[in-house]
C-alpha cells in the first residue's frame, strides 16, 4: 500500500469516528522484515548475504515477533469503508471506572510496581517484560 493510500484510510477513519472510536485499517498483506531487508539490498545494487549480511539478534525488552491488533475481548465490526473495521468492546461500568481511578491514585503514591499490578489487572493480555 502506498503512503497516499494509507493516509487516505487514516483520514477516512477519522471522519467515520465519534467519541473515541478505534479502528483497524486493512493495509494489505503483512511483509516479513527479512524479505524487506533483502529487497532493499537488491535495490541498492548489492547481493544479500554476500555483499551485505543480514544479521538476526535476540528480541529486546518490549519487542514482539507478532503484533496483535485487537484483543480477544474485542470484536471487529464493519464500517461503510471495506478496508476499515471498528473495534467494539464492552463499556466500562461506572463502578469499574471508580475502582480504576482510585487504584490509579494509589499507584501515583506507591510507584511503578503498583502501576504494573494495576495494568495487569485492568488490561487484558498485558504482560510485564
Amino acid at each position: 500500500m502506498s503512503i497516499p493510500e494509507a493516509a487516505g484510510l487514516v483520514i477516512t477513519s477519522a471522519a467515520l469516528g465519534v467519541n473515541g472510536d478505534q479502528f483497524i485499517l486493512d493495509m494489505g498483506q503483512p511483509v516479513r522484515i527479512a524479505d524487506l531487508a533483502e529487497q532493499m539490498i537488491r535495490l541498492s545494487g548489492k547481493t544479500p548475504g554476500k555483499e551485505i549480511a543480514i544479521e538476526f539478534s535476540e528480541l529486546l525488552p518490549g519487542e514482539k515477533l507478532h503484533e496483535a491488533l485487537n484483543s480477544a475481548n474485542e470484536e471487529l465490526t464493519d464500517t461503510p469503508h471495506p478496508k476499515i473495521k471498528r473495534i467494539e468492546r464492552a463499556n466500562v461500568q461506572d463502578l469499574e471506572w471508580d475502582i480504576l481511578l482510585s487504584e490509579l491514585e494509589e499507584a501515583r503514591e506507591q510507584g511503578d510496581d503498583c502501576a504494573l499490578r494495576i495494568l495487569m489487572k485492568f488490561v487484558p493480555g498485558f504482560r510485564s517484560k
